[in-house]
């Protein structure tokens, strides 16, 4: 199952699958180029050989000297393990990726939002509030800003809303 694609605009695309398949078009056919990776609903690159995906195992980077040699590695994130929706980034070196986590003691869901900043940095939580228990997307610009959506329960209501809650410029 198609979950999300990315192209690089120079004619190579990338997708993933909620079978755990990272597929790749080459101008003239779709193979799967890596798979077994778990459910992945995200992707997004800063160039044909530089891509990051999410899902429910948080984190692959793939990297390689051409889009056919690209291996994907898990990252290491911070805190408890996340399930990820989400990943944008602008550069190569500022990468943010949105999802949720467990907390261990209490099996309640919370919201996380997660940044890499700078080359050969590590990834790092970017605080929200603690009420969202769920972030679903991230988004931004040079000059909007990175903007994330996170939802909250409505209070006495059995929904949830969805809410812009972070907005950095720059």
């Amino acid at each position: 199952t198609l979950e999300a694609v990315w192209g690089d605009g120079a004619g190579v695309v990338w997708a993933v699958t909620a079978e755990g398949n990272v597929l790749r078009w080459d101008g003239k056919a779709w193979n799967v180029h890596a798979s077994g990776l778990g459910v992945l609903v995200a992707i997004w690159g800063s160039g044909p050989t530089d891509i990051w995906i999410a899902g429910d195992e948080g984190v692959h980077h793939g990297t390689g000297a051409t889009s056919a040699t690209v291996t994907f590695a898990p990252v290491t994130l911070p805190g408890e393990p996340a399930r990820l929706t989400a990943i944008w980034g602008q550069s190569a070196a500022d990468v943010w990726a949105a999802g949720v986590s467990d907390d261990r003691d209490t099996g309640m869901t919370f919201g996380r939002l997660l940044h890499l900043s700078g080359a050969g940095a590590t990834w790092a939580d970017v605080p929200i509030a603690p009420e969202m228990i769920s972030c679903s997307g991230v988004w931004g610009n040079a000059t909007a800003g990175v903007w994330a959506a996170c939802s909250r329960p409505v209070e006495d209501l059995p929904e949830f809303i969805e809410l812009a809650i972070l907005r950095r410029d720059g």
